[in-house]
């Protein structure tokens, strides 16, 4: 039976450079958001080649580098995918709902100040980096915590007579 590093190529084997389990999930992940099939599969990472010129068939012989660009790549195949991103990120609806929730608590006055700072927000309290990609999933928790801070706005600003 042979092992992991003698199945891999000798110009593949330096640890260092191969690919990472963390990337190899994240690549088999949007490989199966993404339906692709094991000919589309293949053809994608033959596009890649090993030190010795020889087109890669498997993501196990990527390189870091070569893993990176290829998650890139499927990245961006869901972006331009609309049933996809309809899967994954925020509806226009839920976006514009967390712009108008944001106006609401927001001090900035002009456009550029409101998604600045909406940008600023959602990077430190969500680690999310595009306000106009914010995951599906995150939706909830934003809406709560700009409710909140609506809501403890409103207690603290004075009745004017």
């Amino acid at each position: 039976m042979h092992s992991r590093q003698e199945s891999i190529p000798a110009d593949q084997q330096n640890e260092s450079s191969r690919i990472t389990p963390a990337q190899q999930r994240k690549i088999h992940a949007l490989k199966q958001e993404l339906n692709l099939d094991d000919t589309a599969y293949r053809s994608l990472l033959s596009a890649w080649h090993s030190l010795s010129g020889k087109p890669i068939e498997s993501s196990l012989y990527l390189t870091r580098a070569q893993a990176s660009a290829v998650i890139k790549t499927l990245e961006w195949k869901m972006e331009q995918t609309p049933q996809v991103r309809r899967k994954i990120y925020a509806s226009e609806k839920q976006l514009r709902m967390i712009h108008a929730l944001w106006r609401n608590v927001s001090r900035a006055h002009d456009e550029k100040g409101i998604h600045e700072s909406l940008r600023a927000f959602l990077k430190h309290h969500f680690h999310v980096s595009d306000h106009e990609h914010i995951p599906k999933k995150k939706v909830p928790k934003i809406v709560k915590a700009l409710t909140e801070m609506k809501q403890s706005k409103d207690v603290h600003t004075p009745v004017s007579q």
